[in-house]
């Protein structure tokens, strides 16, 4: 089969072109009935999807006579090779079934795409030609394609490995659809969805984008894809299974055109092809017995037969005789001239009934006597029709053998082709070995220069640092041996590190390795520690995940331990300080406070304020501390501009001493003396600040009176 000049531009342009009825419901149905045998068998080759319904069945053509014969159908290759201009060998063969109800989605991809990247294919010159065992209609899972797509080349496509059982190099949303409009606006279809009856063919380039929606319907869809390569053109790298991606370059040397026909006739009759070596053998017998028995008849039992000629005249009796035969051998010409399809043979078988038809009608109905006009004309036409089709058989048969010679010249240029890539490739592949070995060597020399540089450095460092797995420490650094009293590494090395941790820590050590086992988050805890000597110390562990097993899960994880006694110790001591100090002022008419700020969005908040703050202002503490702002608004108006510069003053000097007024819930003013002082190191955030405020009114009542006395004393002086 050879493509017109028409469809050669169709192809060009939107990048596929569909074949209606290029197979019979008779080859159909046998291929059909072969795959549902194949979809049944547990092979390597046959993939299914999540449900467990076939998906595609792979390399079908090297385990099954019926795609075998397929595969290497004219009807098929002879196209590809017409487009290609060479030779075309097998690089993938697949059924995809599209199952009923559980048929999934086939993504938005190219083929060429991960013929590229997962096969090393140099160039698009591969195709898929596609063949309907079922009728495919619009509503159970068609092809879907993007007309002229494939004038734009390779797109950028992602690794999709789980939305379905088979792996595919996928396009994303936005190219998509960028193709369709562009597709819309030149052909008028930004999606096409070819459908047709069994047997119809689709063939389209390896750069077309298409995809198929999931099956959902009772309707089966099964497609027989060919992906056939130019043989210049094989594959470079074998990273999938040969029976995925095929290593065979050898063109394909197309098999007759009945070829099908005949398996699916044999196939009927419950013969197969090749058991017809005995029926012809059988033919064979007859007919030599037939001639044997015949001559006998005619020589010895001549007497028995009745007279057709007398002299060189025929008797009537050669007329009832000759017409009969040639009646039969028209019936004959009927019968093959109806069946359908017909084979090679069938029409030879009827050039040859008729060429002996009017070989008969020249040779014994047109004459009355032997050697007459119409006798020479039957001799001589029937010479000159045996020669023509002899003639025409040795050329047939010399075509045949030219074209075996062809494929023969063309398969032992191919292996020597690749011969040469191979010998190349071993070439290249030392060259790569070597270089590659001389980097593995200065990576190795490298990687131990900078182990020994980091276990010095690790020795060095006064923190511990160890690293464990399973719950028991496999590494520690000598600073790790100090920290816990040990005498040697090896003392470490296999035990628990839950065992030091002081008893009443155990639970919050244990929850936070817990967490970090299961999310391998990082994480910083505070605990103690009881060491070998017994001494109980503080540490401050930092940490992470270094390592996850073949799973995936956390296991190895490495911590850096900080000895923080002294400032725990330190911390506790001023803690219980300030116990003391609100404790000692619980009976006073003074009010402890602390406060923290934060220095860069100047935020304040109370953290505390002793209860004697009813009795002066006449707020409850959780009042005074519901909001930052609270305790600035009792302020006296006339004493917030100069308590304001007393707080910025106290952000430079850190220390915080100023009288004000502030006015009750009830309306009663009343004096306060304050002194605060900030407590945090300078670089540490939110600041903290501790102070107490004192009631000062009677006194400074005291002071106002004796100042007024004073004054009054100097009036009447």
């Amino acid at each position: 089969m050879q493509l017109t000049a028409q469809q050669l531009k169709e192809f060009d342009e939107q990048g596929f072109l569909f074949l209606p009825n290029c197979f019979s419901e008779e080859e159909i149905g046998a291929l059909r009935a072969e795959a549902e045998k194949i979809y049944r068998q547990d092979r390597v080759e046959v993939w299914r999807e999540t449900s467990g319904a076939p998906r595609t069945a792979f390399a079908a053509h090297t385990y099954n006579e019926a795609f075998r014969l397929l595969g290497a159908h004219p009807r098929l290759v002879r196209p590809v090779e017409q487009l290609f201009g060479e030779g075309v060998y097998m690089h993938q063969f697949k059924i995809n079934a599209k199952a009923p109800f559980d048929g999934e989605v086939w993504q938005w991809h190219q083929d060429y795409g991960t013929w590229a990247r997962d096969d090393g294919m140099p160039e698009a010159r591969a195709m898929n030609i596609a063949v309907f065992l079922d009728e495919v209609m619009p509503i159970n899972g068609p092809l879907f394609l993007i007309p002229g797509s494939h004038r734009q080349g390779v797109f950028a496509a992602g690794h999709d490995k789980l939305t379905t059982s088979y792996p595919l190099w996928t396009l994303d949303k936005e190219t998509v659809t960028r193709l369709c409009a562009e597709a819309e606006a030149a052909t008028g279809h930004g999606i096409v969805a070819p459908t047709g009856k069994p047997g119809s063919v689709l063939m389209f380039h390896g750069n077309l984008v298409h995809a198929s929606p999931p099956n959902i319907t009772p309707y089966p869809r099964k497609i027989v894809y060919l992906t056939l390569c130019a043989v210049s053109n094989h594959i470079t790298k074998f990273t999938r299974p040969e029976w995925i991606a095929h290593r065979d370059f050898a063109p394909i040397v197309p098999v007759e055109d009945d070829a099908l026909i005949a398996y699916a006739r044999a196939r009927t009759t419950g013969a197969t092809p090749g058991a017809g070596l005995s029926a012809i053998f059988a033919a064979v017998g007859v007919v030599l017995l037939a001639v044997i028995a015949i001559t006998l008849l005619v020589t010895q039992a001549q007497a028995l037969l009745p007279e057709v000629m007398v002299g060189n005249t025929f008797r009537p009796i050669q007329m009832v005789v000759t017409s009969t035969v040639w009646l039969f051998s028209f019936a004959a010409l009927i019968v093959l001239w109806r069946r359908k399809p017909r084979s090679v043979l069938d029409i030879w078988l009827m050039v040859v009934v008729c060429a002996w038809l009017f070989d008969m009608a020249l040779g014994a109905v047109l004459n009355n006597a032997r050697f007459d006009l119409g006798w020479y004309a039957g001799r001589i036409y029937g010479l000159l029709a045996a020669t023509f089709i002899l003639s025409v058989l040795l050329l047939e048969t010399r075509t045949l053998y030219s074209r075996l010679v062809h494929a023969a010249e063309t398969a032992r240029a191919a292996a020597e082709s690749r011969a040469q890539q191979l010998r190349e490739s071993q070439d290249e592949l030392r060259r790569v070995n070597e270089t590659l070995e001389q980097r593995v060597r200065a990576r190795a020399q490298a990687l131990a220069a900078t182990e020994q540089r980091h276990r010095n450095l690790v020795g060095l460092m006064q923190e511990a640092i160890w690293v464990h797995s399973e719950g028991k420490i496999v590494f520690a650094n000598p600073a790790a041996v100090r920290f816990f009293s040990a005498s040697r590494v090896e003392d470490l090395i296999g035990r628990t590190s839950i065992g030091w941790v002081h008893p009443d820590d155990r639970e919050l050590v244990a929850q936070n390795g817990q967490h970090t086992w299961r999310t391998g988050d990082p994480w910083t805890i505070r605990y103690r520690m009881i060491r070998s000597d017994g001494e109980v110390i503080w540490l401050l562990e930092t940490g992470g995940m270094v390592e996850r097993d073949a799973d995936g899960r956390p296991w190895r994880f490495q911590g850096i331990l900080v000895d923080v006694t002294e400032g725990e110790q330190a911390r506790s001591r001023l803690e219980s300080a300030e116990r003391s100090q609100r404790e000692s002022l619980q009976g006073a008419l003074a009010i402890p406070w602390s406060e923290t700020i934060d220095p860069d969005t100047g935020f304040e908040r109370f953290t505390y304020i002793g209860p004697q703050a009813l009795e002066v202002f006449g707020y409850t503490p959780e009042e005074l501390m519901s909001e930052s702002t609270h305790f600035s608004r009792i302020v006296h108006p006339d004493d917030r501009g100069r308590v304001d510069v007393a707080l910025a003053r106290s952000e430079d000097t850190g220390i915080w001493d100023e009288t004000y007024r502030v006015i009750r819930r009830d309306g009663e003013v009343r004096w306060i003396q304050s002194f605060g002082r900030r407590i945090s190191n300078p670089d540490e955030v939110p600041e903290r600040w501790h102070g107490v405020a004192v009631d000062v009114t009677a006194a400074r009542a005291g002071t106002d009176l004796l100042g007024a006395r004073d004054a009054s004393a100097e009036r009447d002086a």
